[in-house]
């Protein structure tokens, strides 16, 4: 039971979080924008940028749910893919997201 629980619970979190950025009511969960000053928030589209992280975040919950899995259920191929996945998903988000000129007014 407690398995299915750590299966389930984290994905849907990670899940339910990046609908929350989608939607545009999380900019303030955004790592990095409450710290900045008034006049560099006003040079960032924070929708942009809100609904890139929570596409991302949904993105990453799917490859979560994928390594615990393969981890609860002893199959390699999904706890395999899922940290490539992980792995792919995060470093694109960062790249991106740092060097785009999307999310810049």
């Amino acid at each position: 039971m407690n398995t299915w629980i750590t299966i389930l619970l984290i994905p849907v979190f990670l899940a339910g979080l990046g609908l929350v950025l989608i939607s545009g009511k999380g900019d303030h969960l955004i790592a990095g924008y409450n710290t900045m000053t008034p006049e560099r928030k006003a040079h960032v589209n924070i929708r942009k940028l809100s609904v890139f992280i929570g596409r991302m975040t949904v993105a990453v919950s799917g490859s979560v749910f994928l390594i615990f899995y393969g981890r609860a259920f002893h199959n390699d191929a999904a706890l395999t893919l899922g940290c490539i996945l992980s792995a792919i998903f995060i470093l694109f988000m960062l790249i991106y997201s740092n060097t785009s000129r999307m999310f810049k007014l």
